[in-house]
């Protein structure tokens, strides 16, 4: 009978390992672009500057709860057309949940209508370290210097009625209590949030008005942007350095329309300036700060109060503005250099940690396993041209084989599809393994309860 070559024998094993290396290259890119979020609005957020952008929750446009969780890379650069998803383990469907990262940019947490969720960024893991307090509040932030969670306008259950004060909670320890001494108004719906370095304040806007706290001072009266035509819904967000502060979209109720203002506060000079026009309107959308650029993913389009209306067809639910050049961009820039000091906030200032969202993805490694990868790949190119060079020298020689040779070559042939098969079963059962619609009786354990104790 005929014997293959050697050389023959050893190719065809390659056969195999080639395209395995070739596949775990490309496995981490291809997880990332495979999720693509659906569009919510009313969403939680938080952000940590030059690292990630967190989204979880919210209404779809079927009016919808959602649990759906994911962040977008903000460690690598990307145009808005193509941005770098990565899907989380969904949490618990809730609507403008309070979330705020912890000050070691490790921890997640999230104020979930009677219970405290804390999503632990490096086990993509969620349980509960809180059971008690309702929040009725929708936003969050965080002093990454001190690590005290603010939530404005909170439920007191000492006194079992909403309050307008301010809810301070210990980020590591996860004792609070609600300070009730001064209060901003009487409405906690529809706001917006921030931490800001330079002033050392949280600055608080809703349709009464846009106050600053402290512990110390208590809330009082800040300038709203001249101009701003917004009652509710817009974003607000600092830059990491508290050297900008920039308020975005909202709807307007005198007007009847979403609207694309866009203002920038000089903290130096406490100044607001109007941002260029032009850009997408959009109002209860989540939104970040990333070096020089201002980020904003999904939230609503339309222009009657309380109709759900998605971005239109064409348009990309991933915005950019480039704060320094005053201008919107299809292209964000990741941060040159992720200074690794102060913490995150939500949706507040916000700075890199040594806690990146999925470990170390720091341009350096991505640029090496972009390297490495390209290797690879070509080198999985240059076998397989060689190998089809060496099969058709095969091929000319099983021309004169026998028929007990080609029937051992179809074997050889239905083996490969049977690879083949596999593969296509391994990459569909991750994608459905990011579909994990982990549901808050799903959440285990329990790390205590605040003291509830007030001011």
């Amino acid at each position: 009978m005929h014997r293959k070559h050697p050389l023959l024998q050893r190719v065809g094993h390659l056969y195999y390992i080639i395209p395995i290396l070739f596949s775990l290259s490309i496995l981490s890119f291809v997880q990332a672009q495979l999720y693509q979020p659906y569009l919510t609005v009313q969403m939680g957020t938080t952000f940590v500057d030059g690292k990630a952008l967190y989204v979880l929750g919210g209404f779809n446009y079927q009016r919808l709860p959602s649990s759906q969780t994911f962040m977008i890379d903000l460690s690598v650069s990307w145009n808005t057309s193509s941005p770098v998803y990565k899907e989380l383990k969904w949490g618990t469907s809730c609507l403008r949940c309070p979330a705020a990262m912890s000050s070691d940019g490790r921890r997640l947490l999230v104020f979930a209508y009677q219970v405290g969720l804390v999503y632990e960024v490096q086990a993509n893991m969620w349980t509960q370290f809180l059971s008690y307090v309702d929040v009725l509040g929708w936003v969050a932030v965080t002093d990454p210097v001190t690590g005290k969670v603010f939530i404005p306008c909170v439920v007191d259950n000492t006194v079992g009625q909403a309050t307008t004060g301010m809810m301070i909670m210990d980020s590591k320890g996860y004792d609070y209590r609600i300070d009730n001494t001064t209060s901003a108004s009487h409405s906690w719906k529809s706001t917006a949030i921030t931490w800001n370095a330079v002033l050392k304040k949280v600055l608080f806007a809703n349709e009464y008005g846009m106050y600053s706290y402290t512990p110390e001072e208590g809330w009082k009266e800040f300038a709203r942007p001249p101009g701003l035509r917004a009652d509710y819904g817009y974003c607000m967000v600092s830059s990491s350095s508290g050297s900008k502060v920039v308020l975005f979209g909202g709807y307007s109720k005198g007007l009847n329309v979403t609207v694309n203002d866009i203002f920038i506060l000089d903290t130096a000079t406490l100044s607001w300036n109007n941002g260029t026009m032009g850009g997408p309107a959009r109002r209860d959308a989540a939104c970040a700060m990333s070096g020089d650029y201002f980020v904003a993913w999904g939230g609503d389009t339309g222009d009657i109060e309380g109709k759900i209306v998605p971005p239109p067809p064409g348009q990309n639910p991933t915005i950019v503005y480039n704060v320094k050049a005053d201008k919107w961009t299809s292209d964000y820039a990741a941060p040159a250099v992720n200074t690794k000091s102060a913490t995150p906030s939500s949706p507040g200032e916000s700075r890199p940690t040594d806690t990146s969202p999925e470990g170390d993805t720091s341009d350096a490694s991505g640029t090496t396993g972009s390297i490495i990868g390209a290797f690879v790949g070509a080198c999985a190119i240059v076998l397989l041209i060689f190998r089809g060079i060496v099969g058709y020298r095969a091929y000319k020689e099983r021309s004169k084989a026998s028929p007990s040779d080609v029937a051992t070559n179809n074997e050889y042939v239905e083996d490969d599809r049977r690879r083949e098969t596999v593969q296509v079963g391994l990459f569909g059962t991750q994608y459905e393994e990011q579909h994990p619609h982990a549901c808050l009786s799903e959440i285990q354990g329990s790390h205590g309860r605040g003291s509830g104790a007030a001011a």
